[in-house]
Formats: C-alpha cells, sequence, structure tokens
C-alpha cells in the first residue's frame, strides 16, 4: 500500500525534471556479484559482494567488526555494531554523586534495556539519580554468574542477564532497575 500511496503522491507532485536514473542508464545497468566467505574471525560469514560497472562496490552479510581483510574493501566498511553502541551509550553522561541527590541506580546492559537505554538514562537522570551501566559483554562476564541461573534451559541472552547483574553487584551499586515490562 505504501508503494501505490508514493505513486500517487508522486502524480499529484508531477515536475517537470526528476533524479531517476534515465531509461538508457538502466537498460545499460549492470554488476557482478559474488559470494565469499570473510576470513576476518572464525566466524567465517558467508558475504555478498557486488561489483557495479562504475567500479563501486557494496558488501552485505557481515556480522562483525572483522569483516573485510581486502584493504581495499576495508576502507568501505562501515562498522554498525560499533556505531549503535556508541549512539546508545554515549548519549547522556550520568551525573556525578555529587549532583545525584536521589543516589544511584544501576541498569544492566541487556535485552530490552540495552536498546531503550537512551530513555532510561535521560528518565532517571532527570529525576536525580546517577546511573551505572553494566560493562559490555563478554565471555568472563557470562561465566561470572552461571551459578546463579536456576535452569540451563533457558536462552543465552537471558544467562547473560546474570552476569551483567552480577557485575553491577560487585560495583557496589544497591539499586538495579530491571522492570518487568509486557
Amino acid at each position: 500500500m505504501g508503494a501505490f500511496g508514493a505513486a500517487i503522491i508522486a502524480l499529484q507532485n508531477k515536475k517537470s525534471s526528476t533524479t531517476l536514473v534515465s531509461r538508457e542508464k538502466l537498460l545499460s545497468f549492470s554488476c557482478q556479484t559474488k559470494n565469499t566467505r570473510c576470513k576476518g574471525c572464525e566466524n567465517n560469514c558467508l558475504l555478498n559482494i557486488v561489483v557495479f560497472s562504475n567500479g563501486k562496490t557494496f558488501v552485505s552479510g557481515n556480522r562483525c567488526k572483522n569483516v573485510f581483510q581486502n584493504k581495499k574493501v576495508q576502507n568501505f566498511a562501515f562498522n554498525m555494531f560499533d556505531y549503535k553502541r556508541k549512539r546508545l551509550f554515549d548519549y547522556y553522561k550520568p551525573l556525578t554523586m555529587e549532583k545525584a541527590f536521589r543516589g544511584e541506580i544501576g541498569i544492566p546492559r541487556v535485552l530490552n534495556m540495552y536498546e531503550n537505554y537512551p530513555f532510561w538514562v535521560a528518565l532517571f537522570t532527570k529525576l536525580g539519580f546517577k546511573v551505572a551501566l553494566s560493562d559490555n559483554s563478554s565471555n568472563a562476564l557470562f561465566n561470572s554468574a552461571l551459578d546463579s541461573i536456576p535452569s540451563q534451559t533457558v536462552c543465552f541472552p537471558a544467562k547473560m542477564v546474570h552476569g551483567h547483574i552480577e557485575k553491577l553487584v560487585q560495583k557496589g551499586v544497591k539499586t538495579i532497575f530491571y522492570p518487568c515490562i509486557p
């Protein structure tokens, strides 16, 4: 339905010029596609490399920061995971303890708390709390609280929560915010 709506709007707002590719250029469009395995780490992700007739390259299928060994392609690499992490967790600077008149509250960097961190840190900062954040996930963090998991049938991300909460406790955080959100 969105395509039909866009077409109707385009018809209503007809202009004499367009930024669309001409019919001739579209007919002469060409690209070559090849698949290869990334050698950046042990994951060996399947990469789809598209080389266009103008020499530009598009690579999809990368799932980690060690995406490309080919230095020419590496220049085009954009680490979306790193960008997202910085965008989420560098968004707000927490209050200092001197300015946090309500004390400190911990937020584990897990599940929906990860995605919604900008909201929670803004809310608690405005309320006068210093927000303490758990460390980045790691194998050591995962293993640090395995003894607190009541069942091994829980999924990996849920098991990781225990490590993040344990890390906040080790940091001396007395109050940890982890709501049940249906």
